[in-house]
């Protein structure tokens, strides 16, 4: 987890900087939820679902953050991404 926090926040940093397009500033940001093989899950399914919930995580948290998951996702009766556990930064 601590590579991939590192690999993440290093993400979140080169992606916020801004740049020029066409003589036009630019800036950019993102959000980031990361979620690991075999404690999210081992179906692409269960990992994108913990991926997606610790994303959400994170962009409840502000702009560039992002959050590890560290247990599978669970969904709500209406199918929305539940709270696991997590990492975030």
């Amino acid at each position: 987890p601590e590579l991939a926090a590192g690999r993440a926040q290093a993400l979140v940093e080169l992606l916020s900087r801004s740049f020029e397009a066409d003589g036009v500033p630019v800036c950019v940001g993102c959000s980031i939820g990361v979620a690991f093989s075999p404690v999210c899950g081992v179906t692409p399914d269960e990992l994108y679902r913990a991926a997606d919930a610790a994303l959400y995580r994170a962009k409840s948290s502000g702009r560039g953050c992002f959050s590890l998951a560290d247990g599978p996702a669970e969904t709500g009766a209406a199918g929305a991404p539940g709270h696991p556990a997590h990492l975030s930064g």
